[in-house]
């Protein structure tokens, strides 16, 4: 599938099972389909992301209206635009940005702590290939 300037793109680390596990959440909550996803090992990121980012694995990355989102600001982006129930996370920017960094990164940090590093990317099934991007 390919993107077009309106889709609002995850970036997310392939090879992390918590990443994954994200994105096979976020495709049970989205049915209204609005995202796109593609992890930062693919050929999507590698043509619409600097090489900085790619650089920093470590951090989910949203890409909606030319705007980047990375890290906490990322995550709740994509809470909000979920709607109901999920955007009451959104209350969560009244914290400092630093202080919300600092969570994600602990978790970011540990993520193959709590779960296994995956040996590849993983592939999508017949109902996510409209939302998958290379």
């Amino acid at each position: 599938m390919k993107e077009s300037s309106t889709d609002t793109i995850i970036f997310f680390d392939g090879v992390c099972a918590l990443c994954n596990g994200f994105v096979d959440w976020l495709f049970r909550v989205d049915n209204k389909g609005l995202f796109k996803v593609a992890a930062l090992q693919g050929q999507t990121a590698k043509r619409l992301l600097s090489a900085e980012s790619l650089e920093k694995l470590e951090s989910i990355l949203v890409l909606k209206e030319g705007r980047h989102y990375q890290k906490s600001s990322a995550v709740l982006l994509i809470m909000e635009e979920l709607g109901y129930p999920w955007k009451l996370l959104g209350l969560l920017r009244w914290l400092p940005l630093g202080v919300r960094d600092w969570f994600y990164d602990k978790i970011s940090v540990n993520r193959f702590v709590f779960h296994s590093k995956l040996s590849s990317c993983r592939l999508p099934g017949k109902k996510e290939l409209l939302r998958f991007l290379p």
